[in-house]
């Protein structure tokens, strides 16, 4: 799916946005702008997502925001139709996620602006994008099947002190997202950016904020979903 090219509204939008970047023509014209030359991170039918790189309004904004992410859903099915209505789609669910994830002092691409809107390819479909920081690194999955090349071409495999740290990178996001009260349902490699894998401990940041809910039952709004799916 491509990003909404009419009648685009924002649903949801970081309080601290320019005021330029508050009207939804400022992104709809930056995605018509940026996006068939953006680099694709993952092309499927439910969903596309790429990397642009910032407007300058966003740059001014947040010096460090060079790049940005989107991700497009499309919004046609009756079950997508009436998760727009109740503020439960899967963009919505990685907002309320990353949100969480900020104040829990973990890091995560933070969401910029969700918009809904209509595009054309080549028939009018109903889509909502998510714009988010972009995250330098690599993905763990990515990082650990990276190898770098010798001078007689072979590779070889992160030694095992490499892979310790990163297991052990991994075992204190866990930690410190229970400690939170958070879960996160679907840690799988792929979900997960080393943003200093060079450091003696390396960071790890949740890409996937739709698979992070909190564990506790209460009165927060993302204590949502069955017992199973939190446990």
């Amino acid at each position: 799916p491509r990003p909404p090219q009419e009648r685009a509204r924002i649903a949801r939008r970081a309080p601290d946005l320019p005021p330029a970047a508050r009207d939804p023509t400022f992104w709809t014209a930056w995605l018509a702008r940026e996006w068939d030359a953006a680099e694709p991170l993952s092309e499927k039918p439910a969903a596309s997502v790429r990397a642009l790189p910032a407007p300058p309004k966003i740059r001014e904004a947040a010096p460090g925001a060079t790049d940005l992410v989107a991700k497009v859903e499309p919004l046609d099915s009756p079950r997508r139709t009436l998760q727009a209505l109740a503020r439960t789609t899967p963009l919505e669910r990685h907002w309320r996620g990353a949100l969480a994830l900020h104040h829990a002092g973990i890091r995560t691409a933070r969401p910029l602006a969700l918009l809904r809107g209509t595009t054309h390819e080549p028939t009018p479909r109903r889509v909502e994008c998510l714009v988010m920081e972009h995250l330098p690194g690599q993905t763990l999955l990515a990082h650990l099947a990276a190898s770098a090349p010798d001078a007689r071409g072979h590779a070889d495999p992160p030694s095992r002190d490499q892979r310790a740290r990163l297991a052990r990178a991994v075992a204190r996001l866990v930690f410190r997202l229970h400690a939170r009260g958070l879960v996160n349902r679907d840690p799988k490699p792929s979900n997960l950016v080393v943003l200093d894998p060079s450091a003696p401990s390396p960071e790890i940041a949740v890409i996937d904020a739709s698979a992070c809910a909190v564990l506790a039952l209460g009165s927060d709004p993302l204590a949502r979903g069955s017992p199973g799916s939190r446990a």
